[in-house]
């Protein structure tokens, strides 16, 4: 419906412009059109950001995983520092299995030291 009232404002433009401006309508008519059909262009694509379908789709599934560990990380570090576990003696790993199980590791060699 926007779009349909955008095509009739352009193509009404050199009527309108054409006496004042005479042969000067046309790149100005050309300019106008690129720039309001760009923003009509680029407001359609940003009706419907996260839909897999579109080329400039948000990757929404890896933001989340990406940010899942990133919480993962954060919270293992906490809890490490709180228990006094330095981080040269705790290995770095990706995995939460992995980091628990080094906790546990590392707590069951304090408890028999």
């Amino acid at each position: 419906h926007l779009r349909t009232w955008l095509l009739l404002f352009l193509l009404s433009l050199p009527y309108v412009w054409q006496p004042s401006l005479g042969y000067a309508t046309i790149p100005v008519a050309f300019l106008t059109a690129f720039a309001m059909l760009g923003l009509e262009g680029a407001a359609q694509e940003m009706e419907a950001p996260f839909s897999k379908d579109r080329t400039n789709h948000l990757n929404m599934d890896a933001y989340c995983l990406t940010l899942m560990s990133n919480i993962q990380q954060q919270v293992q570090e906490n809890a490490d520092r709180s228990m006094g576990i330095s981080r040269t003696s705790l290995q770095r790993t990706k995995s939460v299995a992995d980091v628990e199980t080094a906790s546990l590791r590392l707590i069951q060699e304090e408890e028999n030291s």
